[in-house]
């Protein structure tokens, strides 16, 4: 049987000098919103130490961007990013759909960061495109929300 994560694990500390438009309580109550919407198991037994390592980032940079207020889970559970470019994009739950579409990249345009910007934009409804021009800001949460598709 899994393990779940420790409180320690689990609520990063995201103490800094910044000021945030909302609240941790309710950004980490948004988080657990989108885990569960989406069926995402976070018990830990079955980890690698470096898995658990990798989830506490991601959920630290998914909260951290909740109170920044740039991240907002929907009536779905679906989070919806708003770049500091102003551009929406909205992660639906994956599909075996997007699986395909990335299995499609191949030869010299098959690498990794192709393969990531091919499965965001299908995730998105949007252009691969869309994120090879999005801020490293802005593109780290993304990358955080898939960490959470991969679990």
């Amino acid at each position: 049987m899994g393990q779940t994560m420790t409180e320690e694990e689990v609520q990063p500390d995201l103490v800094d000098n910044k000021q945030y438009s909302v609240d941790e309580a309710t950004a980490d109550a948004e988080f657990l919103r989108f885990i569960d919407a989406m069926d995402i198991d976070l018990a830990t037994g079955h980890m690698s130490r470096q898995d658990k390592d990798d989830l506490i980032r991601n959920k630290r940079k998914f909260v951290r961007a909740v109170m920044m207020g740039k991240l907002v889970v929907n009536d779905a559970g679906e989070p919806v990013l708003t770049t500091v470019d102003g551009k929406t994009f909205t992660f639906r739950e994956p599909m075996g759909s997007d699986m395909k579409a990335i299995e499609s990249v191949s030869g010299r345009e098959g690498g990794e960061i192709t393969q990531t910007f091919k499965y965001l934009g299908s995730l998105t409804g949007t252009s691969a495109g869309a994120f090879s021009s999005m801020k490293k800001r802005d593109f780290v949460v993304c990358e955080a929300i898939l960490g959470f598709f991969s679990t």
